[in-house]
């Protein structure tokens, strides 16, 4: 289930109560600077961040303003509270940074940008505030390009050892006894460290298991995870008794993952997107398949290729695959021209049919990849005579007929975006903004104090409405 919109007013409504240009924040603001620009940089240099980058959960928009300025990279900052982005403006004079290109008060499950429009999507400990993980994974891996990363940093792990009680301020804010216990390194034995203010303000805060963490992203490839034992304000979540005991005990290497997976702490690391096909040289093409899948059809080509080395022949686009494909998970082609698409499928249907097309690389402006939140539409890619029609078990509205050329989606969507996470052929989009108006729905999206505007409808109410919304849910 997604975060309900009490749940997200809750954070609007937090965020907007603070200051992000007091002192004691701007001081805040300085002490993380280094820390990001190595996180960032690393990133960087290994090329799981490249531009243009999406960051989720930007608040004041420190990370932007690093990539923008120091790394050249052009940057889309998103986040619920326009008020802590309009802030950024006047932080980013003081760190003397640049502001990014693009600031959007948007909703991270209806990211309002059409499919495959960044080459990174950066999150820095904005994960755990999603009580839906799914879905927000699912509408990453729809605007990433084939091959495109995502970036995570500052994400909590879940301490083994301990008997929670209760949970607490970050430790850097930590008084009296509970201060002094953490100094002891007795109070994570019985206290969530970090969290107090947001949970108490109704804003989720989830924390997980090295299991968990590597089940989310079981659907990317090539993840790499690296662990701290470190708490959300700077504290070892180890004392020096077991840290010494893990020395001596592991190798150097291991040492920090594996106090991070009993005692707690934080992760960070990268996860790209797959490319289930790949143009190589000389007419080559290596494509994912479903090990089930016996049959192929080039859309758009007619003639012999070669399949794992034999030839095969098809006047109409389709044949049978070899016998030496079966159970495979890749094909390697290679065709004389370029097909318009790339379609699978098994005779006996136990597997579903799979379309592979070619995609362009992502626009270098954000701008332009721009889309409505509260509108769906279908693509140039439904192939609704062939599928299982995922989408429209997917809508809880009965919104859609892809049958209906005249109206397939109807009134009675609300932008929801369950459907476009149930296709698998990408045969649904949000509708691309003209000139900053949706087609479909005609709204017209504009900025304010630097920031566009670009939240679902239900969620454009003001923050002062929060107890309102509450109020009609507990009645």
């Amino acid at each position: 289930m997604s975060q309900t919109a009490p749940e997200k007013l809750a954070e609007i409504q937090y965020r907007r109560s603070i200051d992000w240009t007091s002192a004691a924040n701007l001081d805040h603001a300085k002490k993380m600077l280094d820390e990001r620009r190595s996180f960032l940089a690393a990133s960087v240099m290994n090329g799981s961040l490249a531009g243009p980058v999406l960051e989720i959960g930007a608040e004041h928009a420190i990370n932007g303003m690093i990539l923008e300025t120091e790394m050249g990279l052009t940057t889309a900052g998103l986040d619920l509270s326009p008020h802590a982005l309009e802030d950024a403006g006047k932080l980013s004079a003081q760190l003397g940074l640049r502001v990014p290109s693009l600031r959007i008060a948007g909703d991270a499950e209806r990211l309002p940008f059409v499919a495959e429009s960044f080459r990174a999507v950066l999150l820095w400990g904005a994960l755990h505030h999603f009580s839906d993980r799914a879905l927000l994974l699912e509408e990453i891996r729809r605007v990433l390009a084939p091959g495109g990363w995502l970036v995570l940093a500052e994400e909590p792990m879940r301490r083994r050892l301990m008997l929670p009680l209760g949970r607490t301020v970050s430790a850097d804010r930590l008084t009296g006894w509970r201060r002094t216990l953490m100094r002891l390194h007795v109070l994570p034995w019985f206290a969530r460290v970090g969290g107090l203010d947001e949970t108490n303000a109704g804003i989720s805060e989830q924390d997980f298991t090295a299991a968990q963490w590597r089940q989310m992203f079981s659907p990317f490839d090539d993840a790499h995870w690296y662990y701290q034992p470190r708490l959300t304000g700077g504290a070892q979540s180890a004392g020096p008794l077991a840290r010494a005991l893990w020395q001596a005990l592991l190798r150097p290497e291991e040492v920090d993952a594996s106090l991070t997976r009993w005692f707690g702490g934080s992760v960070f690391g990268w996860a790209r997107k797959s490319a289930p096909l790949v143009e190589l040289p000389g007419g080559r093409y290596l494509v994912r398949k479903d090990p089930a899948h016996d049959s192929i059809t080039l859309r758009g080509f007619a003639g012999a290729f070669l399949c794992q080395g034999e030839t095969l022949r098809t006047e109409t686009g389709s044949a049978r695959l070899p016998d030496s494909t079966k159970g495979r998970s890749l094909l390697m082609l290679q065709i004389p021209r370029r097909p318009s698409r790339i379609d699978l499928w098994s005779s006996d249907h136990t597997a579903g049919y799979v379309v592979h097309r070619f995609s362009n690389p992502p626009r270098d402006d954000p701008q332009t990849s721009l889309a409505c939140p509260d509108c769906v539409d279908y693509t140039d890619w439904c192939i609704h005579r062939l599928c299982r029609e995922e989408c429209v078990a997917a809508c809880p509205h009965d919104a859609l007929a892809p049958v209906d050329p005249l109206r397939p989606v109807r009134n009675t969507c609300d932008g929801c975006g369950r459907c476009l996470a149930a296709c698998p052929y990408g045969g649904l989009d949000r509708p691309q903004l003209r000139v900053g108006r949706c087609p479909r729905c005609h709204k017209v999206f504009a900025l304010a104090a630097d920031v566009l505007e670009l939240r679902p409808r239900n969620l454009r109410n003001q923050p002062s409405e929060l107890h309102q919304e509450q109020g009609k849910e507990n009645g």
